[in-house]
């Protein structure tokens, strides 16, 4: 085989960085001629003997603080351990020495209050009977002065707290009272731009809320005179009527060409509680009842009404034409109303002095534009609905000829306080009202008392016991049963605690009428028991005579089970009864009470025993005043 005669290329080889390397060509014969020597050098890292030494010292440095750093905290350790044992050694000896300081404290004391018993055991023996009574004496004044200077300190503190609350609520009146007066004078402003008539803005309530406030409150109407208010009050409840009734007049037109059951809904919402607010205004501004009681029959009518269409829509019915109709009506008499207090504004200009209201003579103007309004009276649509203030329970009951005279009113009245040691028992006047009483009043041993008695048979209606309250010396449980004990002697029977709640030293009891099982709540009657003294101190009967008759209790069409299955399971159910609600004040509705809890509050809920559903819903919240359903 011809053998290959190409000149065959050698690579460089490097052997180290000082080696050298030649070049080298084959021969066709197989040898090698040496070309050339060529001298290549490769950087590499030499390591210098000094730099090794220097990072060996420096390590050896590091591991040598490190152990010093670790003896150190060993050390500190060892020290603070010992310095806890050392304090726990001094705190154990402290200890010691008190229990034993207190131990020769106790023998020492002991040993004092024997000598002192020895002391007075030979006192005694030889004590004339002049020296025991004076002694006696003494000891009886220490005991009354110590009592006496405990409650001069209790009254202190209270009236140190009183004074504070006091200074706050003063702050509060001012802060609020600057307030007002910056929104009447914005209104009169707004009201008085031009003498060309009424301008106002209209107010529009986007959502509004309702709240129910079940308070315990007695009255005794047209026995005492009430304070007048001051002039910046009266002005802002005037002011706000208008406003008010202005919003009705526009809710109310809007409603009158509305057939969208939703708008028809939130309009009706808007109207209610404008009417319920107006209803409060009026009822501060500062006229007889005969000068306003019209007007304010007529607000809270177009309140209740508005509430009862809306409750029907909710239910899924229709406003028919019969409700336009009433509607209608209500709209007019709004209409006159406005016309009258927009003249009225308009005379009385922008610096009118409201205190002039007080004023019973002929020049009064605002008391004659509202007896002017009481005139138009005939006018006012007669309204047949579920509602408080529906003409179908609101009519006057019918007077009777039949009535004691006020002789038996006020044996009656000894009779049913004859614990209360009262005496000079008179009759100061008389009441008109659903139910016509004799006012009654008499001296009691720390107070006075002043009661309603009915004109018809001499049942007492309501009462009051005016004297001071303070002390805690009953227990709600026992002011129950002293209540239960009142309520007999005042001739009911078969009457059962439904609520009760107390605030500071009064309690406040509800109590109903119960038949077969069976709480009738329109049968109410509400006291109050002073817990100083045990004693009834207030008391109103009027639900429970305005309601009581002889009735027939329904039967339940759906079980317990059935009712409690059909709430909310995020309620824990506790108690479940049977009772009778009412709705407006006619209606009366057979339902469950289901007590429970949810998120740590308590709540009642009542359903109706023949449909199921959810008549009205309470919460108890506590306050200041004691625990109320809202």
């Amino acid at each position: 085989m011809k053998k290959n005669n190409a000149v065959e290329k050698v690579e460089n080889l490097t052997v180290s960085a000082d080696d050298k390397s030649e070049k080298v060509q084959s021969t066709p014969e197989g040898g090698a001629v040496k070309i050339s020597k060529t001298t290549k050098t490769t950087k590499t890292t030499k390591t210098n003997p000094s730099d090794k030494d220097k990072k060996e010292k420096i390590a050896k440095q590091n591991r040598t603080e490190k152990a010093r750093k670790k003896r150190e905290d060993n050390d500190k350790k060892a020290a603070l351990k010992l310095q806890k044992k050392a304090e726990k050694e001094k705190a154990k000896k402290q200890k010691q020495q008190l229990i034993k300081r207190k131990k020769e404290e106790y023998r020492t004391e002991k040993l004092r209050r024997k000598e002192e018993r020895i002391a007075r055991r030979d006192m005694l023996k030889h004590e004339s009977k002049e020296e025991r009574e004076k002694r006696i004496a003494a000891e009886r004044q220490a005991k009354i002065n110590a009592r006496e200077n405990s409650k001069l300190n209790r009254i202190k503190i209270r009236e140190q707290k009183a004074s504070v609350h006091r200074q706050k609520l003063a702050d509060r009146r001012a802060l609020k009272e600057q307030k007002r007066q910056l929104r009447m004078q914005n209104r009169r402003e707004k009201r008085n731009r031009g003498l060309g008539g009424w301008l106002a803005a209209v107010i529009a309530l986007g959502s509004t809320t309702l709240v129910l406030a079940t308070l315990f409150t007695l009255s005794m109407t047209n026995m005492f005179d009430s304070v007048k208010p001051n002039d910046s009050f009266v002005a802002e409840s005037y002011y706000n009527l208008v406003d008010y009734v202005d919003n009705m007049d526009v809710n109310m037109s809007k409603l009158m060409v509305s057939n969208d059951k939703a708008e028809q809904q939130r309009l009706l919402g808007d109207l209610t509680t404008q009417a319920s607010l107006a209803a409060e205004d009026i009822s501060q501004i500062p006229l007889k009842d005969e000068s306003k009681y019209y007007t304010t029959k007529y607000i809270n009518q177009v309140a209740d009404y508005s509430k009862y269409l809306n409750n029907r829509l909710i239910d899924g019915d229709s406003i028919t034409k019969a409700d336009k109709e009433n509607l209608a009506s209500l709209y007019s008499i709004n209409t006159v109303l406005k016309e009258e207090l927009s003249s009225l504004n308009a005379d009385m200009g922008s610096d009118f002095d409201f205190n002039s209201i007080f004023n019973e003579g002929s020049d009064n103007m605002f008391l004659d534009r509202f007896n002017k309004l009481e005139q138009k009276a005939v006018d006012y649509p007669k309204l047949i609905y579920d509602g408080p203030f529906s003409d179908s329970v609101d009519k006057e009951e019918p007077e009777t000829s039949e009535s004691i005279t006020t002789k038996s009113a006020e044996e009656k009245f000894s009779a049913i306080f004859s614990d209360y040691e009262i005496k000079n028992v008179e009759t100061v006047g008389e009441s008109k009202g659903k139910i016509d009483c004799y006012n009654v009043r008499a001296d009691a041993v720390d107070g006075e008392i002043f009661a309603s008695l009915s004109k018809t048979d001499g049942s007492l209606i309501m009462f009051n016991h005016y004297a001071d309250c303070n002390e805690k010396n009953y227990g709600l449980d026992e002011c129950i049963v002293r209540a239960e004990e009142f309520l007999t002697k005042a001739g009911l029977s078969d009457m059962t605690s439904v609520w009760a709640t107390e605030n500071g030293s009064t309690a406040y009891i509800n109590f109903c009428y119960q038949k077969g099982g069976v709480i009738i709540y329109p049968d109410m009657v509400k006291v109050t028991v002073c817990k100083e003294r045990g004693i009834v101190s207030a008391y109103d009967s009027s639900s429970y005579y305005l309601n009581h008759k002889p009735r027939e209790v329904d039967t339940p069409e759906i079980s317990q089970k059935q009712a409690i299955t059909g709430l909310s399971t995020d309620l824990s159910v506790l108690k479940t009864r049977l009772c009778v609600v009412l709705q407006g004040q006619t209606k009366e509705v057979l339902c469950y009470e289901v007590y429970g809890t949810y998120n740590g509050a308590d709540y009642y809920i009542y359903v109706d025993a023949k449909t199921g559903k959810e008549v009205q819903i309470f919460r108890v919240v506590s306050t200041l005043e004691g625990d109320l359903l809202l």
